[in-house]
């Protein structure tokens, strides 16, 4: 279970999540000020959809008897990644499918996470090989759902604003203006 709890996980998040850079003061109070002021409590939801996903995965293996473990660690908070991969060493496991969330192809979510993954594994015996699957931002399993959901928004609008609506896609924030 992870310790990020209330208003504490953004205000600690960015400070903690940066081994291998500095954080300027001022970048993390304004992340602080960012979380405290959140629709969501000063609390990412992205750890608790995470695990809801695991759970449904899980459940999904169990229906389709897939006996595979599902491992879940973070770059940034706990669980953390290296201490994910030490317990799939400890576990035997010595090769991985790596999902990563974020589905869109940019430095911080490919070659990034490559480097996350790689120093994951450094120094650790036994450690998996850690095979990161491709993005999803254009499989059609990703994308129907969002053009479905889309229309249905719109359809739904006061007649006559459907037309001039416009559309705007975010990621890792959501506007609230």
């Amino acid at each position: 279970s992870s310790p990020s709890v209330g208003r504490r996980s953004l205000r600690t998040w960015s400070p903690s999540s940066r081994t291998s850079r500095v954080v300027a003061a001022s970048r993390a109070s304004a992340w602080s000020r960012w979380g405290s002021t959140t629709l969501f409590d000063g609390r990412s939801p992205i750890n608790d959809q995470n695990r809801a996903f695991v759970a449904a995965l899980e459940a999904d293996f169990a229906e389709h008897g897939i006996d595979v473990p599902i491992y879940w660690g973070n770059r940034n908070w706990d669980p953390y990644l290296r201490d994910t991969v030490a317990q799939m060493a400890a576990d035997g496991v010595t090769r991985a499918a790596c999902f990563v969330t974020s589905a869109y192809s940019s430095w911080s979510s490919c070659r990034q996470y490559r480097e996350n993954l790689f120093d994951a594994a450094e120094g650790i015996a036994g450690a998996p090989r850690l095979d990161k699957l491709r993005h999803y931002f254009n499989h059609p399993g990703f994308l129907e759902p969002i053009v479905d959901a889309t229309l249905a928004a719109l359809a739904d609008l006061p007649d006559g604003l459907g037309e001039g609506a416009r559309l705007v896609f975010v990621t890792h924030s959501i506007p609230t203006v």
